[in-house]
Order: C-alpha cells, then sequence, then structure tokens
C-alpha cells in the first residue's frame, strides 16, 4: 500500500488511512478542514499535533459507517443530530424536545399532544416525552434510548434538551434500520 507524508506531523500515513481521518473527523463532530493533496499529504486545520494523536487514539474507522448511516437517517426524519464516536461507542447527540417527539413517533409511539413544535415545553412534559421515546426504543428495538435531561437554562437561552447515553454498535444499528423503516413508510410530501 502506498503511504503519504503529514503535513502537520511529519510521520508516515497509509493513503487509507488519510481517508478515515477525513471520515473521522466529520463523524466524530470536528469541525476542522482536512484536505489531501494529489501527492498524499494530509493537511489539517485548526487542529494540533495534539489533538489529532487524541482522535486517532479513539477513533474506531469501523464505526465510521455506522454513524453516518444515523447521521443520515435523522436528518431524512428532520433531526439535525451530530452523532460521534468516542472510546469504541456511539455518542447519539443531544435532542430537543421535537426532536424527542419525532423520534418517538418514527420508533412507533404515539404523538405527545400539546408539544408543541414552536416552544420550549415545561418540565414535566419534556420527561414524558423523555418516556415515551424509552417505550418506543425499547418495543422497536429492543433497547431503551435513555440520556440526561437537560433543564431550560434561562440564563443561556437553552432549551430544554435530552443528551442520549452511548450506544454499542448493534444497538445504533437497530435505531438506524427502524429509522429507515419509518422514513420508507411515511408519504412524500
Amino acid at each position: 500500500m502506498p503511504k503519504h507524508t503529514s503535513e502537520l506531523t511529519g510521520s508516515v500515513v497509509p493513503s487509507l488511512a488519510a481517508r478515515v481521518l477525513t471520515d473521522g473527523l466529520r463523524a466524530a463532530g470536528i469541525s476542522a478542514q482536512a484536505s489531501i493533496t494529489p501527492d498524499g499529504e494530509i493537511t489539517l486545520s485548526p487542529l494540533s499535533e495534539g489533538q489529532v494523536e487524541l482522535f486517532a487514539e479513539h477513533l474506531r474507522p469501523d464505526l465510521l459507517p455506522v454513524v453516518d448511516e444515523l447521521r443520515e437517517v435523522l436528518e431524512a426524519h428532520g433531526i439535525r443530530a451530530r452523532p460521534t464516536v468516542a472510546h469504541g461507542r456511539i455518542y447519539p447527540g443531544a435532542y430537543s424536545m421535537a426532536d424527542v417527539d419525532t423520534l418517538a413517533i418514527a420508533l412507533g409511539g404515539p404523538a405527545q399532544p400539546g408539544l408543541d413544535q414552536g416552544c420550549c415545553p415545561d418540565w414535566p412534559a419534556a420527561h414524558d416525552a423523555c418516556c415515551r421515546l424509552e417505550a418506543a426504543s425499547a418495543e422497536a428495538i429492543g433497547h431503551r434510548l435513555r440520556g440526561d435531561l437537560r433543564p431550560y437554562c434561562a440564563s443561556c437561552d437553552r432549551d430544554v434538551a435530552l443528551k442520549l447515553l452511548p450506544l454499542e454498535s448493534g444497538v445504533t444499528r437497530r435505531l438506524t434500520e427502524a429509522l429507515n423503516r419509518a422514513a420508507s413508510r411515511a408519504p412524500r410530501t
């Protein structure tokens, strides 16, 4: 396999690793620019060498397609979450209550009356939405999607959100498959 020199570190990197790094940056939610010249030189900015080493240490290339597929199916449902990979696990990201409601419905749960897409729900309504997601996901994929429910923050004007706990790759695949089935059943507009 041909090898290429990284401009950032001066180390030798196989061309496959260059592609994996490019995909991994995107999958890990790192907003850095990665480019590969025709000569195979990798340029990363604004990452420092230490950040690159830390990232590569936690990267699981086999999970990158799983994360990409999850991100794509979430976008198909109108959810702009940023799933990432770290320490061999998939972190699904943080979800607004409207997104939690959308996920619950896509997984076969009932809609939550009174959960308005345009306003921040009160704490009991947010808790109810999370419970509906747990129940719907347990039924649809055999795993309860749970997380940390973050309250509304008046000082930073941050709405209530659910940060889902990390998932194993098999659970993530089942979630992606269930959401793909729901997207294929949805009426086209």
